[in-house]
This record gives structure tokens, C-alpha cells and sequence, in this order.
């Protein structure tokens, strides 16, 4: 019985999970990725975005022009 009480199949109920496991998933991949950007950043000479990212550090220049995050949540 799910939170209805309406009744779910096991392989629906399996399915769903399966989804958050996924999602959550995602978004360590995309914290790690962020991470491997900003230090590939660090040695990479100045693109006006990777300038940004000095300028501000990851995280604000993530959020300031949607940078790495685009098309997080899409899919």
C-alpha cells in the first residue's frame, strides 16, 4: 500500500526507487564534475568564462551564468 492506499505493484514501487537512486546519483556526478572543472580551471589559460570562474570561485560563477549546471534536472 503506498501513501494513498491505493496498491502499487512491487515492480512500480521498484521502479520508483530505482529513479531516486538514479537522480541522487546524477547529482554527486555533477558536484564531482564540478570539481574536476574548477581545478582543470586552475591551469587553463583564461577563457571569459574560466576568468569568471577565478574572479568569483566555482560555485558563484556556476550560479551566476548557469555554467555546468545547464541541463541539470532535464533528464
Amino acid at each position: 500500500m503506498d501513501w494513498n492506499g491505493q496498491r502499487v505493484s512491487h515492480r512500480r514501487r521498484a521502479r520508483a526507487s530505482n529513479a531516486g537512486l538514479e537522480c541522487r546519483r546524477a547529482r554527486q556526478w555533477i558536484s564531482h564534475e564540478g570539481a574536476r572543472r574548477a581545478r582543470v580551471a586552475a591551469v587553463t589559460p583564461p577563457h571569459p568564462s574560466l576568468a569568471r570562474i577565478q574572479q568569483w570561485g566555482p560555485s558563484v560563477a556556476a550560479a551566476r551564468d548557469g555554467g555546468w549546471l545547464t541541463g541539470y534536472g532535464n533528464g
